[in-house]
């Protein structure tokens, strides 16, 4: 079981109440900006302290990173290795490239930021070096079994906790309308706000605690709890529950769950990902964080008694003082044990050395988070006659300690045999290219002037021409259970003369062996670095486009070594959901706008059994940009055929913008 750390008081917490791990954030790189995070210091006392109780630590490097932002970001995860850190959970394909060629035996996990959900994903995932695979909240319990039972890698799985209505890495809101990323760790959570006078994007949180039964039953490496932003108490409740879940391997009663629903929820929880409900009853995901819910929490973390974190008892303690000889020091604890020398003792001229006296310098350990307990095996051999000054006894206590608790680690030289040093096959996309959700969009003027032409994969179903698309927009997520489906309509999109494709995630290059499409790694990689961009060029793709997230000064950086393409106009989709989103006001409506509180109109588009919701304006570079070098990337999502010639003569003739839009700054 792996439990929130996101404060020191956290730690202790999720220690004492049984974890087997725990995960937590230092410095910057991390999903959760605004938890308490540990400093470089204070992440080194927390390792030891994991150690001490044989709880492994994982650290949180999980945020999009800057060709600027790698060597830092590198350079903390080589310092937190060396401090002890047993894995780091990495979203970013750059920073997980470039810490692969520094630590080639480093173990990294795959963020549910990667928007990885499937056996092929997993696949991908292992074959460049990852060790564990999280999988995304969204899975059914048909889609986890069957990933769990299929996958080269761990899969681990959240459990309990905070729900986003989006699917991880791929909530851009937070950024289009308030310049603060997720994908950067800022989130400033607008999905909890009110839409259309109610609440349409905000969810219950995740409970499975009625179904760990089947759950143990799977070959589920990890079972995760979210709430880094959460107290110590809150952890300490939530994990000391499933660890009794798990060990008797049953279900919770009703009594827990209702100690969990007090401990925090938002007016309940919900399963209905697990179960498959959010098809069928989506309205019954939502939930607000209520005044009444409040007040419960605060009762119920004040009647939470968190047991204090005991010092970890030394299995066994074995000191020689012999007449000439180094004395020698062993400590064991789980079953590793270390040996140190210190001064040869001297004979005594008055007083000789007791034995009362070693084993008290011995086991002084007070404040270490260590101890010789009642338990420990103590033996001691001490010739007669002798002493060993109090110094001598207190260094070599000290150099036990440290060796009892220093990581063992051991730089391997040369790169990771799945990473080849950076190579820059790159070369400039067709330009400019288009992205279209209707063949109706796809106008006379618009086969004129754009040279790829991008519709959804489901279009392509049936064999129709699709008014002279040539490329193939794949869906943002595919879950094991769609695989045949998906490879029908690829080879239909083949069929009917596609030779270019959008994807969204590794996995989809298999469909497309075989063929000579050309591939796009889309926006929904968030391609923020040139190291990013080598690694999926390295894939297999030909040509990449960047996040929409990136500053400009950013996206120059990266095109100034690869060529790529930028989104240089268009709605960019800020939420991708599997369950329906519904209207408060349009219930009933396929297609609709959220309206939130300043008046700003999002479109939201059914994808599959979900939702892709759009920025309110799109972006607009007509009359800027000219020159730069970008491949120039545009999508169309609610235009309809006149407005798409309007925005081609618009770039044509670098017209100036009509109406709200949003720059790239």
């Amino acid at each position: 079981m792996l439990a929130p750390a996101g404060s020191k008081d956290a730690l202790f917490a999720a220690i004492s109440a049984g974890a087997d791990a725990v995960y937590f954030g230092v410095g910057s790189y991390n999903a959760r900006g605004y938890a308490e995070n540990f400093t470089p210091e204070e992440a080194e006392d927390a390792l030891r302290i994991c150690r001490l109780h044989g709880v492994r630590a994982y650290i949180t490097l999980n945020t999009e990173i800057y060709d600027r932002e790698l060597d830092d970001a590198a350079n903390t995860a080589m310092s937190l290795w060396q401090m002890g850190a047993d894995a780091f959970i990495v979203s970013d394909f750059g920073l997980a490239a470039r810490l692969f060629r520094q630590i080639p035996q480093i173990e990294l996990h795959a963020s549910t930021q990667t928007s990885c959900a499937n056996s092929l994903d997993a696949a991908a995932l292992s074959a460049v070096g990852f060790s564990r695979m999280v999988a995304p909240r969204e899975c059914t319990r048909e889609n986890l079994e069957y990933l769990t039972g299929n996958s080269p890698l761990e899969i681990e799985v959240f459990i309990h906790g905070a729900l986003c209505v989006s699917f991880s890495g791929q909530c851009l809101i937070s950024s289009m309308i308030g310049g603060r990323s997720g994908n950067r760790g800022m989130c400033a959570q607008p999905c909890r706000m009110s839409y259309d006078g109610g609440y349409p994007l905000s969810l219950k949180d995740l409970c499975l605690a009625a179904h760990m039964r089947g759950l143990t039953s799977m070959n589920i490496a990890s079972f995760k709890i979210e709430g880094r932003m959460k107290s110590a108490e809150y952890v300490y409740g939530v994990t000391s529950v499933y660890r009794r879940l798990i060990d008797e391997k049953r279900d919770a009663d009703e009594g827990e769950i209702a100690k969990l629903e007090r401990l925090f929820s938002r007016t309940g929880f919900t399963d209905a990902y697990y179960t498959g409900a959010f098809a069928s009853s989506p309205r019954s995901m939502l939930g607000v964080r209520r005044d009444d819910d409040k007040a419960a929490t605060r009762e119920a973390e004040s009647k939470i008694d968190i047991l204090p974190l005991k010092d970890a008892a030394l299995d066994r303690v074995d000191c020689e003082i012999r007449k000439g000889k180094p004395s020698s020091l062993s400590y064991t604890l789980r079953g590793k044990s270390v040996t140190v020398t210190g001064d040869v003792p001297e004979e005594a001229k008055t007083q000789p050395l007791k034995r009362d006296e070693v084993i008290s310098r011995i086991s002084k350990l007070g404040g270490t988070g260590l101890c010789v307990s009642d338990k420990t095996a103590f033996n001691l051999t001490l010739d007669d006659g002798l002493n060993l000054k109090m110094s001598s006894l207190n260094s070599l206590r000290r150099a036990a300690f440290d060796a009892l608790t220093r990581p063992e680690r051991t730089m391997s030289a040369g790169c990771h045999a799945n990473d080849a040093p950076d190579i820059n096959p790159a070369k400039h996309a067709p330009d400019p290219t288009a992205e279209f959700m209707s063949p109706e969009q796809i106008t006379a003027a618009a086969r004129e002037y754009f040279a790829v032409r991008f519709l959804p994969l489901r279009c392509f179903e049936g064999g129709g021409d699709c008014c002279g698309a040539n490329g193939i927009i794949m869906p943002p997520y595919i879950f094991d259970g769609e695989m045949g489906k998906i490879r029908r309509l690829v080879s239909s999109a083949v069929r009917s003369g596609a030779r270019y494709a959008v994807l969204f995630s590794l996995s989809q290059l298999e469909f497309f062996k075989g063929t000579d499409l050309a591939l796009f790694a889309g926006y929904r990689f968030n391609i923020c670095s040139s190291e990013t961009a080598n690694f999926l060029l390295r894939r297999g793709f030909d040509f990449v486009t960047l996040s929409p997230e990136l500053p400009l000064a950013a996206a120059r950086a990266i095109s100034d070594k690869i060529p790529a393409s930028l989104i240089v106009y268009g709605r960019v989709p800020i939420m991708t959901t599997a369950m329906r989103i519904i209207s408060p006001r349009q219930r009933n409506a396929v297609n609709f706008t959220l309206t939130d509180r300043t008046g700003a109109k999002f479109p939201v588009m059914r994808e599959g059994s979900g939702s892709v919701i759009y920025n309110s304006v799109p972006i607009y570079t007509a009359d800027t940009l000219r020159g730069t070098g970008f491949d120039r990337h545009f999508m169309f999502t609610v235009e309809s055929g006149d407005e798409v010639d309007e925005v081609i003569c618009a770039y044509r003739n670098h017209t100036p913008p009509e109406g709200r839009i949003r720059r790239i700054k």
